[in-house]
Formats: structure tokens, C-alpha cells, sequence
């Protein structure tokens, strides 16, 4: 199940800048075919992977204006449903041009539907709902995607990093949806779409993520709480993007590079010696 966690992943683009670079044709049939064929089939009992395969699917678009909510499909089941049934009735990706062509035309609108300013936190988020030990593996599976080497022995001698600039920032938009819900924070897609400017921005997000939560020091497996996978991921919530913080007192309302720090406390626990 949580290998899915990261191939189930797709990427972001900023308002008409994406389709001849990060979103080319060829890298929107990459994702979606993998979500398709892999993707849904394997995550028929796993909400986690299935919100973010609906989120992606709908960055991978870029029919959002940019105000809207990351939190879309993170926060809403029903939302998720109706872009994962979408994608299942996709035709064949055996005749590519077909399905990209197709995915084009009858996914736009059920993401513009979907994708929305606000969503109200109901029965899922980061603290209630989804299974937290799918979170945190999911969390340690784009990680290590972004940031591992051929090295690391969870790959059991089958690389398979995020190494496409598409692959790069729909990595890095999971990482943050999750670290800026469990922080707290807001989250809009404006940011999201940042990731995936252009080839060089989804390169210095690589960079970023990596300089800030460098493989083999953090481990995302090893939180136990929300809480401590908030505090292990703050050093990231800056180049996320994040907003407001929903759940803080007003003397701590405003952007995240205004926030004290939680670099120590907790995230100890998710650092290995």
C-alpha cells in the first residue's frame, strides 16, 4: 500500500506557464496513465493516496484560479470521489494521444467544480478521519522520493525517485499539504503552483526540501503524533507557501516566517543518530 504513496502522486503549475514546461503533454500522460492504471486500482481502501490523487490530477490540469484551497480533496471524501470516478472513466491508455486528449476535455470540468476557496473541516484532516500511520509513511515515501539516493535500502535495489520536474513538485506539494495541515496553517493553491513555474523552480523546490529535511537525519516513519510530524516539517512551511494560521492565538497569526520556531522539542524524535 504506502508504495503507492508516492507514484499515486502528480504536480502542480502556475496559471499559463506550465503547458510547455513542467505540464507538457508528455508529462500530463506520465501522471495520469499512472493514476489510472496503478493509482486507483491500488487505492480503492486507502483515503490518504486517493485525496492526493485527486488533488494532483487537478493541479496537473491547472484550471485553478490560485485562490482556492490546497485543501480541496484533502478535506473532502466526497470531492475526492467525484475526480477519482472521473479519472476510472478515462478510455485506454494503450492509444496515448486518445487518453490525454481525453483527460483534457472531460477532467477540467469536474476539477473546476471541485476545487473550491474554502473547504470547512469536517470528519478528515491531519488529526481525524485518515489512518495517521498511512500519513507518515506517505510522508517518508515522498520524502524519500525527492531526496534519496540509489543508496537508500528502502528502495530494495529499485530506484525510483522523483527525478521529472513533474514528479518533483507534485512531491513536494504532498509534503506540504500535509505538513501545513498538521502545523495549522492555510494553504492556498497560489502556492502550489509556484512548485511547477517553470523547470528551474521545481529544481531550487528539490533543493529546498532536501537542504531543509535532509535524508538519513529525518524520518518521517518514525513521528508518533501529529504534533511531532508538524514540528519535524516546520523547516519546510516557509518554502511551502503556507498561509494564515487557522489554529494559533493572534499573537501568532500571519506568515509562517513570523512563527517561532519548533526545530528543536519534538523534533528529535523524527531525527536519526
Amino acid at each position: 500500500m504506502f508504495r503507492t504513496v508516492f507514484c499515486v502522486a502528480v504536480s502542480v503549475g502556475a496559471p499559463g506557464v506550465l503547458g510547455s514546461e513542467v505540464f507538457s503533454d508528455p508529462a500530463l500522460f506520465e501522471r495520469l496513465s499512472h493514476f489510472k492504471d496503478v493509482g486507483v486500482p491500488d487505492t480503492k481502501e486507502d483515503p490518504v493516496n486517493k485525496a492526493m490523487i485527486a488533488d494532483g490530477t487537478c493541479r496537473l490540469l491547472d484550471v485553478a484560479k490560485g485562490d482556492e484551497t490546497a485543501f480541496s480533496f484533502w478535506y473532502s471524501p466526497e470531492s475526492t470521489k467525484e475526480v477519482i470516478d472521473a479519472l476510472a472513466a478515462l478510455p485506454s491508455t494503450e492509444k496515448p494521444s486518445n487518453f490525454t486528449l481525453s483527460a483534457k476535455k472531460s477532467l477540467a470540468p469536474v476539477c473546476k467544480r471541485t476545487q473550491k476557496q474554502e473547504v470547512a473541516e469536517k470528519d478528515y484532516s491531519c488529526r481525524k478521519g485518515y489512518d495517521f500511520r498511512v500519513i507518515k509513511e506517505s510522508m517518508f515515501n515522498w520524502h524519500r522520493a525527492v531526496c534519496a539516493g540509489p543508496s537508500e535500502s528502502s528502495w530494495k535495489g529499485e530506484f525510483d525517485p522523483a527525478y521529472q520536474p513533474q514528479q518533483i513538485a507534485m512531491g513536494a506539494g504532498f509534503l506540504c499539504i500535509v505538513a501545513c495541515d498538521c502545523g495549522g496553517w492555510d494553504f492556498p493553491v497560489s502556492s502550489l503552483q509556484s512548485f511547477a513555474a517553470s523547470l528551474a523552480s521545481a529544481e531550487e523546490t528539490k533543493t529546498k526540501i532536501c537542504d531543509e529535511l535532509p535524508w538519513g537525519l529525518v524520518d518521517f516513519s518514525a513521528v508518533s503524533s501529529p504534533d511531532t510530524l508538524a514540528a519535524v516539517a516546520f523547516p519546510i512551511l516557509h518554502m511551502c507557501g503556507c498561509g494564515r494560521c487557522a489554529d494559533c492565538g493572534d499573537e501568532n497569526r500571519g506568515r509562517v516566517e513570523g512563527r517561532p520556531g519548533l526545530r528543536g522539542g519534538m523534533r528529535e524524535e523524527a531525527l536519526i543518530s
